[in-house]
């Protein structure tokens, strides 16, 4: 059984691959942000997928702080987003293509069974 530092590593690791279907989730995952709330596996995979242009959109995550109370996790994270095209309506500002945005959120995770089963993100 995988530690919930060792659950949050390759979450960050597979994430940043932007292949969304390697990501630790579990079948339930909860997923919550400023785009609504997805549930289901297949559904956050779907969601992270097309919020991220169906890959004309790279987020790198990179976490600032986390703190551990057993199977929860609370993360400052900062998000480096590339583009390879213009995005004139993207939710954190229009973004041009060749341009990479950082943005800072918290976000926080519930870990069962050595896979995420909540994520909520809130923006700073």
């Amino acid at each position: 059984m995988a530690t919930p530092a060792e659950v949050m590593e390759t979450y960050y690791e597979t994430y940043g691959t932007g292949d969304y279907a390697t990501v630790p989730f579990s079948e339930d995952v909860v997923f919550e942000s400023v785009l609504g709330k997805e549930e289901g596996r297949e559904n956050v995979v779907n969601h992270l997928t097309v919020a991220h242009g169906g890959g004309a959109v790279k987020e790198k995550l990179i976490p600032q702080n986390m703190v551990f109370d057993g199977d929860r996790v609370a993360v400052e994270v900062v998000a480096e987003l590339s583009f390879e095209v213009d995005i004139p309506d993207f939710p954190f500002g229009d973004a041009k293509a060749g341009e990479t945005i950082a943005v800072r959120f918290g976000a926080f995770y519930e870990i069962k069974d050595d896979a995420i089963a909540r994520v909520s993100v809130y923006r700073f």
